[in-house]
């Protein structure tokens, strides 16, 4: 068993709702529905009959409002105009709105019609085409012209975007076949590019570039950086977020939630690294049963590990060994040793942080 397969506080992944308005478009979303992994089928009640594997809806308008943001993406077997007077006041930012593509009944053509990128709605469209032998419409900029796009190279990478209105500036500087300027230590991006894309489009850099005075990019070079400290960067760079960090925590019995959070966050932010790039949480195994410890790492959409003491007693690099707390754990460490076997390093990135109920380590599962 892996040190994640033991975790049962990941978020799932929603399903799909396919959408179909009459008995020819019914028929198509059942199709779909059984080509596509885990897929509902949404029809009105009279179409519905007594088929278990569709939900059936009286008012179409009031079932798509209370249903869409349940599901990562949306196919509707309908005309445009209706899904686009249909979800229009449910719009709200291209980084949470969910995929939306629309199919016409006689599967000439599937158009990714919202979330294109971000929200996988061109790869849902390509996808749905395929099912049914229709024709993709793609009107992202980047794909009609060929070119990467940041947020598939991010999201292909697990890198998390810290700030998607800076996404505009890059991807415009691939349309442009500009050169972009990335500060990537890691090299994440170098490493995860095709060799032909990295020397057409992408130079590496060792600092980063001064700020523009405005804030905006104007005629500046576009900018990149792939890290998790938190840096001085002009608002038109945009910040890629590796999962790397991984925090140890040991805390006093019934220490709560918001102390051990209030704690991360303090250590995090002396140290001038991203809660962004935490990919775990680790402690040790008799910390099974701390609700605050679950319940975080639940809020941060994180795995937590939990070591036994022969686990921890093996691992070397520790900074702050504690004959007290081996009186109490068994372990000279918990927080550093649970951080570095988290992390699978000897190195420390922050050694023992220490408040009153808390006890905080951090390790990077990458070097420099």
């Amino acid at each position: 068993m892996t040190d994640f397969e033991n975790n049962s506080y990941l978020v799932p992944i929603p399903k799909y709702a396919v959408w179909a308005i009459t008995p020819k478009g019914r028929i198509l979303a059942g199709k779909i529905r059984q080509r596509l992994d885990s897929a509902d089928c949404h029809i009105p009640l009279h179409l519905k009959g007594h088929d278990d594997h569709c939900v059936g809806f009286e008012n179409f308008k009031a079932h798509v409002l209370s249903s869409f943001c349940h599901y990562k993406g949306h196919i509707f077997i309908m005309a445009t105009g209706i899904v686009i007077r249909i979800i229009t006041p449910l719009i709200k930012d291209k980084t949470v709105d969910p995929a939306v593509v629309v199919l016409d009944e006689k599967c000439n053509h599937c158009i990714s019609l919202l979330s294109g990128h971000l929200g996988g709605a061109n790869e849902l469209a390509r996808q749905v085409a395929q099912i049914v032998g229709a024709v993709p419409v793609i009107t992202t900029a980047t794909d009609a012209n060929d070119v990467p796009s940041i947020e598939l190279i991010a999201e292909e990478l697990d890198l998390v975007i810290e700030n998607p209105a800076a996404i505009k500036f890059i991807n415009m500087g691939f349309l442009r076949k500009e050169t972009i300027e990335v500060l990537d230590p890691f090299r994440f991006l170098r490493d995860s590019l095709p060799a032909a894309m990295f020397t057409r489009y992408f130079r590496t850099i060792h600092s980063h570039p001064a700020p523009s005075p405005t804030g905006e990019r104007g005629d500046a070079q576009p900018l990149i950086y792939v890290g998790d400290e938190i840096k001085e960067l002009p608002p038109a760079c945009l910040v890629l977020r590796p999962r790397i960090l991984v925090a140890g925590i040991g805390c006093n019995r019934g220490t709560g939630k918001e102390e051990i959070n209030g704690f991360l966050y303090e250590v995090l932010h002396k140290h001038k690294l991203s809660v962004m790039s935490l990919c775990r949480l680790a402690t040790i195994d008799i910390k099974k049963d701390e609700k605050a410890l679950v319940l975080l790492a639940k809020e941060l959409h994180l795995p937590i590990i939990f070591y036994s003491s022969e686990e921890l007693n093996r691992v070397k690099g520790l900074q702050s060994p504690s004959r007290l707390v081996r009186k109490h754990t068994g372990v000279e460490s918990v927080c550093e040793a649970a951080a570095l076997l988290g992390a699978k390093t000897t190195q420390l990135l922050v050694a023992k942080q220490v408040a009153k109920n808390v006890t905080v380590a951090v390790a990077r599962t990458v070097c420099m």
